[in-house]
């Protein structure tokens, strides 16, 4: 018999509504904002800020954060990413290994730290179906989630 993840860690989850409320928020906003074309004027908004931020609504685990300066330069070659995250928003659902490299093929390019955590992120916001973002990036924890189903 299958077991839900759920059952198996049923009262050990603890939920923080207020960033679930908040997630809730903002990434279909970021989805939209990708989906249609990130215009200058969203470039320094609020809503795409937190795609970026390791301290937002999207995730705050402080696993590999991108420093301001790379973020602002990779605002700055954002249009060499673009078309990348376009496809991913546009089928979110798509295992697409392919658009997933040359995101971070380009993000390590114009970056002065490689951060995996980071870049994985940014792709789980945009495809949140497909990818989770709270997984230590080492194989002990991922053996301790599969030895417990």
């Amino acid at each position: 018999m299958k077991r839900k993840l759920h059952d198996i860690y049923k009262g050990q989850i603890k939920i923080n509504k207020s960033w679930l409320d908040s997630y809730k928020d903002y990434v279909p906003k970021i989805v939209s904002i990708i989906k249609k074309g990130v215009s200058s004027e969203d470039k320094n908004g609020e809503t795409f800020n937190q795609f970026f931020s390791s301290n937002s609504s999207v995730s705050n685990l402080g696993q590999g954060a991108i420093s301001n300066d790379n973020i602002a330069v990779l605002k700055q070659y954002w249009s060499e990413l673009e078309p990348h995250f376009q496809k991913l928003a546009n089928n979110p659902n798509c295992f697409l290994k392919d658009e997933y490299q040359q995101i971070d093929k380009k993000i390590k390019e114009h970056t002065t730290n490689h951060r995996k955590i980071a870049t994985h992120r940014l792709i789980a916001t945009v495809q949140p179906h497909m990818f989770c973002t709270i997984i230590k990036d080492d194989q002990y924890c991922v053996k301790l989630i599969f030895n417990r189903l």
